[in-house]
């Protein structure tokens, strides 16, 4: 039994039945998204102290380089397409974007135009795979144009894609190109069911595994990216420190917002389907304890309410907690107003942390949470 109760800011999933899986595998992608995040950054470790290949650099020294950044490429793809595989099993989206007929015209054209750009990025993907198998082989100009390629300003190359997939999900001009396509999924998902029926799928589940297929996509395009700089920089073309920055850094606005907005859609389906939430961690484990940091409750969801503390004044969470956050251990909570769709008006942390808009009346009383 605990001995001890420790508050955690955690973010609450609350689908039930075969929803669970579309989120489940939502959050495997973000898992995946971070880790090749990470083995990005620790390939570029692998290239060592600066060089210049164009400088008495010897071929050997080159290749070996080569080989350790395009074993590692190895890795991720592997990773990439076991996750693939477990989006792809139920072929929702795929079925959605070969349907032909019966949607409303400008959404038929951009699903076309999304299943066109992902099939490109899933050719360079393959053919990168088959480069990598086959590296031993390969002429040394062969790597070079097609890591060039990968990172070229050219509209039709692979960074070219990524960002034309974005503006389908994100666009640029809202108010000259309209709503993104999940929004457009929604609107004509509602209004025409058969599409619902025949996927067997709810339109918020669709959202979700549309999200997972269009983030993979960019994950492979990044993981391409970020190797293609280091093949580069190996073949002495230049250091491309800055370049791989800007690409990480544009990676993450990308997949941020791509994330909101599929959150948004989603929202709009499903009341409470994702917010933030304060959970006891002794009742985030079937032990009743508090001895871990929130690394350990990746994905958890709740196994009780510890001695009907602060968890017997709010609804119980009855879906998967993910992206865990220890902020402080002392706060003062502001209930939402009943019949919202929020859970809280805000929180206000003894280290002087707030999230919400703080008022001068709380309707519903304020509530002193403790760690003890």
């Amino acid at each position: 039994m605990a001995s001890c109760v420790r508050l955690l800011l955690v973010w609450a999933v609350f689908l039930a039945g075969g929803a669970r899986a579309f989120v489940d595998e939502a959050v495997d992608v973000i898992r995946l998204s971070k880790e090749i995040g990470e083995e990005v950054l620790n390939s570029w470790d692998v290239l060592g102290r600066p060089f210049n290949s164009s400088s008495g650099v010897e071929l050997p020294f080159i290749r070996r380089h080569e080989r350790r950044v395009l074993a590692r490429l190895g890795q991720v793809a592997r990773a990439i397409e076991r996750l693939e595989e477990k989006v792809e099993q139920n072929g929702a989206v795929a079925r959605l974007l070969a349907g032909t007929g019966r949607r409303e015209t400008r959404l038929e054209l951009r699903l076309h135009e999304l299943g066109d750009l992902l099939s490109r990025v899933a050719a360079a993907e393959r053919q990168m795979r088959d480069y990598v198998r086959l590296q031993r082989e390969l002429e040394r100009s062969t790597l070079q144009d097609f890591a060039a390629w990968c990172v070229s300003h050219e509209p039709r190359a692979l960074s070219g894609l990524l960002e034309r997939v974005h503006a389908l999900v994100r666009p640029p001009h809202q108010y000259l190109l309209g709503r993104g396509i999940l929004q457009l999924m929604l609107e004509d998902l509602e209004e025409r069911h058969p599409d619902v029926c025949e996927l067997q799928l709810s339109p918020h589940q669709l959202i979700y595994d549309m999200y997972n297929t269009i983030s993979l996509a960019e994950i492979k395009g990044y993981a391409m990216m970020q190797f293609s700089w280091m093949l580069l920089k190996i073949y002495g073309k230049g250091n491309y420190t800055q370049e791989a920055s800007l690409t990480r850094e544009r990676y993450v606005e990308r997949t941020a917002r791509a994330a909101a907005a599929a959150r948004r859609e989603t929202y709009a389906q499903v009341t409470r389907l994702l917010q933030g939430y304060i959970e006891n961690e002794v009742d985030m484990n079937t032990e009743q304890t508090c001895k871990e940091n929130c690394g350990y409750y990746t994905l958890a969801q709740n196994h009780g309410c510890f001695k009907d503390m602060y968890c017997a004044r709010q609804p119980t969470c009855k879906g998967r907690i993910i992206n865990c956050q220890y902020i402080d251990s002392d706060m003062t909570v502001c209930p939402a107003k009943k019949g919202s769709t929020r859970r809280y008006e805000w929180i206000e942390y003894e280290n002087g942390n707030r999230f919400g808009q703080m008022t001068s009346e709380c309707h519903r009383g304020k509530n002193k949470v403790k760690t003890i």
